[in-house]
């Protein structure tokens, strides 16, 4: 998979999220991440994306649950970005990287 489609199954979730639950503050959460999705870098998808293939779409599920925390307003930030949703998972990337450097 490549980080245009791991960027698309994001952007979907986002839609499917803002369509089960129409609330103007968990829309404008869901909007803020969205809008801030081109500023990852396509490293980052790329390898997220791999990630998600190897784990059977572990990755993706992993990152709708988070929206849907964002959404439910577990996670509050008012800088709340993509960047911020994708960085927790950067300990998972590392790890990936130095096994397959190994």
């Amino acid at each position: 998979m490549t980080g245009d489609r791991l960027r698309a199954k994001v952007c979907d979730a986002i839609a499917e999220i803002n369509d089960e639950f129409n609330c103007d503050d968990s829309t404008r959460r869901l909007q803020r991440i969205e809008t801030t999705l081109d500023r990852v870098p396509n490293s980052t998808l790329h390898h997220l994306a791999s990630l998600d293939e190897a784990m059977s779409g572990a990755v993706a599920a992993m990152i709708r649950a988070k929206l849907l925390l964002v959404v439910a307003g577990a996670i509050q930030d008012d800088n709340l970005d993509a960047a911020a949703i994708f960085a927790e998972f950067r300990s998972m990337m590392d790890q990936d990287r130095r096994r397959h450097l190994n």
